[in-house]
């Protein structure tokens, strides 16, 4: 079934940003024109998502390869990396290898699963 969106809008102008995973549509709605401020705060707000959904899958399932968190997340294998070394860097979660894969695992202030 299609969700349909109803609501009714006094603006003059309207601009939505939108992204979307294979599993996630994300959106949001600016009165006015985009300008720069408007796409930071919607490229900050999606990278806030994907990260808490990272956080949420390594907790319930600790030590998953990169690629399969990624597969799952529906992102590719370099955008996983990419917030996976963030969140490392500000101590959310640890980073091991175990082989030639590299692994995440939850940080110690973070809740496990």
């Amino acid at each position: 079934m299609t969700p349909i969106l109803q609501h009714q809008f006094n603006w003059d102008n309207l601009s939505v940003a939108a992204g979307i995973t294979l599993w996630q549509f994300y959106f949001r709605v600016y009165d006015g024109t985009m300008g720069k401020e408007e796409v930071l705060d919607f490229v900050r707000h999606l990278n806030k998502q994907i990260q808490q959904r990272i956080l949420r899958v390594v907790a319930a399932s600790p030590g998953m390869p990169v690629s399969v968190l990624a597969e799952q997340l529906g992102v590719s294998t370099q955008l996983a990396l990419y917030h996976l070394r963030k969140l490392s860097q500000a101590q959310r979660l640890e980073l091991g290898r175990s082989g030639f894969r590299l692994r995440a695992y939850p940080g110690e202030g973070e809740e496990r699963a």
